[in-house]
């Protein structure tokens, strides 16, 4: 692993390699490097293949800390936040990187500024292309030629809020089914769409007055937060739409248009992936499962699971054993 990280009394931390990477948490295959020295916590999920690397990154620190971060090789790295706000210090910038969005920036020649507060847990996902494999997009977006060679440029270095096609393609690669050299070369593949999808974002030049703003996308994003911290809750339209100031036609339309499905079908969704998740882990009775995920009466949930999995709950229970 290329990643050096030190604290600010310039004590380098040593990241031990861990096995087998079979027991990865969050990427099947990828190599393990962790640091646990009493009250520091750093895990590093990698995954290499061809001009690409993927890496799910985990920090906390029971007392507030600041870190330090340098790539000893040069890469374009897209920095996707997971799990609160990163505050991070570039070379003569700062940035601020909320839950939920992401930041592109070239790592050649940088050391990274992290600060963290203590008990914090802090989650990104980095994804990572070579300078040599992003000279073959430049015919495509010409301004990403003058951020590789340092050009000043206004879209340099701009969070964005992650999209919810992104979202997808960082959880295809994350639950990959595949195994072996099929795995490697699908990640291959999606990193390689993930970083498409990335410079597109980065160096779109028009925007359709049908296409949501950033505000639009910050206001949805912070709905769906809001179904997703508990779904056993229902949220009515109107409930939402006056506690963040959109109106319901507004709400609909813009959910749909971000998340290409409605606020109730994503909530079954959820709640159906959840069901499932339980009846397959634990020995919970269907009906606990069903007030779990907020259904008042076991008929609606069997109902509801039924039309969705083409199986009823307890089917597939009995099919597990």
């Amino acid at each position: 692993m290329n990643l050096m990280i030190s604290k600010s009394t310039g004590e380098q931390l040593v990241l031990h390699a861990m096995l087998p990477p079979a027991a990865a948490t969050r990427l099947a295959g990828a190599m393990i490097w962790s640091h646990n020295d009493n009250d520091e916590m750093i895990l590093v999920e990698e995954f290499n293949r061809g001009p690409f690397t993927i890496r799910f990154i985990f920090f906390q620190f029971v007392k507030q800390a600041t870190l330090f971060l340098q790539e000893q090789v040069p890469f374009l790295r897209a920095r996707f936040i997971t799990k609160d706000s990163w505050s991070l210090r570039h070379p003569n910038l700062s940035y601020r990187i909320r839950e939920g969005q992401s930041l592109m920036y070239l790592s050649r020649d940088i050391i990274e500024q992290l600060e963290l507060k203590a008990g914090v847990a802090y989650e990104c996902i980095d994804a990572q292309c070579a300078i040599e494999k992003l000279r073959l997009y430049t015919p495509l977006f010409p301004e990403l030629a003058n951020m590789l060679d340092g050009i000043p440029s206004s879209s340099k270095n701009k969070i964005q809020w992650i999209t919810p096609i992104i979202a997808d393609v960082l959880r295809s690669i994350e639950h990959c089914v595949f195994t072996d050299s099929l795995r490697e070369y699908y990640i291959e593949h999606k990193l390689e769409e993930l970083f498409l999808l990335i410079l597109e974002q980065q160096f779109k030049k028009k925007t359709s007055k049908e296409d949501p703003t950033a505000k639009d996308i910050e206001a949805i994003h912070n709905v769906e937060q809001l179904i997703m911290q508990d779904i056993s809750r229902h949220y009515s339209i109107p409930e939402l739409s006056k506690r963040f100031g959109i109106n319901e036609f507004q709400l609909k339309q813009l959910f749909r248009k971000i998340y290409g499905e409605g606020i109730f079908e994503h909530l079954l969704h959820a709640r159906m992936k959840e069901a499932h998740l339980l009846l397959e882990n634990t020995d919970k009775p269907i009906k606990e499962i069903a007030g779990l995920i907020g259904y008042k009466f076991l008929s609606s949930f069997v109902t509801a699971f039924r039309k969705y999995f083409q199986n009823a709950p307890g089917e597939l229970r009995r099919n597990r054993e």
